[in-house]
């Protein structure tokens, strides 16, 4: 049982006492103080005189990630686990886990708790599962994700599967260094069960934590712990599809987004460098803002007020200018389809009827491009060039609709030029904090990466 301890001197002696408690024969408490600057290096000294199992290295301050490095060099265990020094080991997990080290398994995934400071607990948990090798264990992750793969203080490791392989924490490394330890030892692991038994106790005990620090470039580390993750997982599945995998991907991906929007309200400085970020993911770009076009098609959605006015905005800049509007749903005011809606928008705004065809069939962003095409070819007919096409729908929903426009061959031959058009929910500067806004675009993030390569699916 690996500790490291740094200025804990106020919960030390809980934190041995719950690993002491239970503790079977043949077990050792290593404890490597990172440079302490309070008591908690007397505290240890007092411990280890009443616990001949615990054995206390002192070294300079250099991080926690160095202090468990130090702790693996010098166990002597067949296997090895970790307990923060601020947290506790649950009172039954010896005599519950112990009889299953019998199977002498690689690595064992024990369930969570935490306790918050308002008295109510957290329940992190996994079944009862015994992996014959890991390629099914990543297989399962892919599928399900909750197989509580972050933190190292619910796992027993081999410790000789750690030295023969020089697994070791990066100690550069201050963001998901667990992450990357365990994404590490899953490469060299073959068997794994994972445990309803409850082993460690995360304790909060104060309010001030990394969900309230300041962290440099978190999104870009976000953005490094998921390739690391889905390199690791999608490299060891061998059992799940193509469509599997993509989703873990989406899946991952849009909950880093989460992460990193959930920490804007406490953290000014995190929104301000991360926000150009997360709207160059979400909306891409940059698009045509200023271009000329001969046509503008309007692609529909149940809300798509802000489209038309985006499409008059647009067409007031260039006289002449048709219309396609495209649409088979019914509109959100349920008095018409969303071409019908557009198309009375934009006659009652001055525009005349002879210059808006209506397509009022397409179910779907690949039907409103498909669907249209007859209309666009028969103004093609009047031009001697290719048509200049403007595509106007929804800012988060643009990179996929350009996407599925390059994949229609009928398309290649017109000059396309892309025109975001924000909604009051879904603005670069809004999304992330209303709530329907978030779901639209965290929802259009995922889809964009399933669909992506299956635009003949859409």
């Amino acid at each position: 049982m690996i500790v490291p301890t740094y200025n804990c001197g106020d919960y030390i002696e809980e934190c041995i006492d719950s690993i002491t408690n239970g503790l079977p024969e043949r077990s050792e408490i290593i404890a490597v103080d990172d440079g302490s600057t309070d008591d908690t290096r007397d505290k240890l000294r007092s411990l280890c005189a009443h616990c001949d199992k615990l054995h206390v290295y002192h070294r300079e301050h250099g991080g926690p990630s160095r202090a468990r490095n130090e702790g693996i060099m010098v166990a002597k265990g067949r296997f090895v686990t970790f307990v923060d020094c601020d947290d506790v080991t649950h009172d039954s997990f010896f005599e519950k886990a112990f009889p299953l080290l019998e199977k002498d398994l690689d690595y064992y995934i024990f369930s969570m708790e935490r306790h918050l400071q308002n008295g109510e607990t957290d329940h992190w948990s996994v079944e009862d599962h015994f992996y014959p090798d890991v390629s099914s264990f990543a297989d399962d992750y892919i599928r399900r994700r909750r197989l509580l793969i972050y933190s190292s203080c619910n796992k027993l490791y081999k410790r000789q599967l750690l030295i023969d392989h020089g697994i070791r924490y990066d100690e550069s490394c201050t963001f998901g260094e667990d992450r990357l330890f365990n994404y590490d030892y899953l490469n060299v692991c073959r068997t794994i069960m994972t445990s309803s038994v409850v082993k460690h106790i995360y304790l909060q005990r104060s309010l001030t934590s990394l969900s309230t620090r300041y962290v440099p470039r978190f999104f870009e580390r976000c953005m490094a712990l998921h390739d690391a993750k889905t390199k690791c997982f999608l490299s060891l599945s061998k059992g799940t599809t193509e469509k599997e995998r993509a989703a873990f991907v989406a899946y991952d991906l849009s909950r880093e987004v989460e992460n990193t929007i959930d920490r804007f309200p406490n953290s000014p400085e995190e929104k301000a460098e991360n926000l150009p970020l997360l709207n160059r993911l979400v909306f891409r770009g940059p698009w045509d803002e200023n271009s000329a076009v001969d046509l503008l098609l309007v692609l529909g959605s149940r809300n798509c007020g802000y489209k038309i006015e985006k499409a008059l905005e647009i067409g007031r800049k260039n006289p002449g200018v048709r219309y396609i509007v495209s649409g088979g749903n019914p509109h959100i005011s349920e008095e018409a389809t969303e071409a019908g809606f557009m198309f009375d928008h934009l006659v009652k705004n001055g525009v005349d009827s002879a210059d808006i065809s209506v397509e009022d069939q397409a179910l779907c962003t690949k039907d409103n491009l498909v669907y249209s095409l007859p209309f666009i070819e028969e103004v093609q007919k009047e031009y001697a060039r290719p048509l200049r096409i403007g595509i106007i729908t929804g800012g988060f929903h643009l990179p996929r609709t350009k996407r599925i426009a390059q994949s229609i061959d009928a398309y290649r031959q017109f000059s396309l030029h892309y025109f975001p058009a924000y909604g009051s929910h879904t603005r670069p500067d809004n999304w992330f904090i209303d709530p329907v806004g978030r779901k639209v675009i965290l929802a259009e993030l995922k889809k964009n990466m399933l669909t992506m390569g299956h635009e003949d699916e859409l």
